[in-house]
């Protein structure tokens, strides 16, 4: 949940914190990391009570199983490896707040830095305003400003 708090701020959205979980998983303005597990239900055998049932157990395993493992280094080694097994750029959002979140803010001005060189936006534009990597700058600037 830092990532999403972090995300919101830079992006000046924190009013985002107070929405729902549902909005907060699948919203527009989101900060995903890399999948971990995933639920396939044959939700057509089942009545929708089951259905629930079924995730929310699913859910309280993949918690209880997964969250001792994770940790923003571990996010941030996660997603390196991924990028440099597959030569793509992914999870930008994820990328950049969680090595601000580890206190490598150099690393991240230099990711963002980099996304603006190649015209990446990052994921997310305003229209007719500044992309991500445009934005997570003027926060560093902001935070080494106070």
């Amino acid at each position: 949940m830092e990532l999403d708090r972090l995300f919101w701020e830079i992006t000046g959205l924190p009013e985002n914190n107070s929405l729902p979980l549902s909005f907060r998983a699948h919203g527009t303005w989101i900060c995903t990391t890399p999948a971990h597990e995933e639920l396939k239900v044959a939700d057509a055998e089942m009545t929708a009570d089951a259905v629930a049932s079924e995730i929310i157990r699913w859910a309280d395993t993949c918690f209880s199983d997964l969250s001792p493992l994770v940790s923003v280094s571990s996010i941030i080694e996660e997603i390196e490896e991924m990028r440099q097994s597959t030569g793509l750029k992914s999870y930008f959002a994820a990328h950049v707040c969680s090595l601000i979140l580890a206190g490598r803010i150099d690393a991240a001005r230099v990711e963002c830095e980099d996304a603006i060189r190649r015209d990446h936006a990052g994921g997310f534009a305003v229209a007719r305003g500044p992309t991500l990597p445009e934005m997570a700058i003027d926060w560093i600037v902001g935070r080494d400003a106070r």
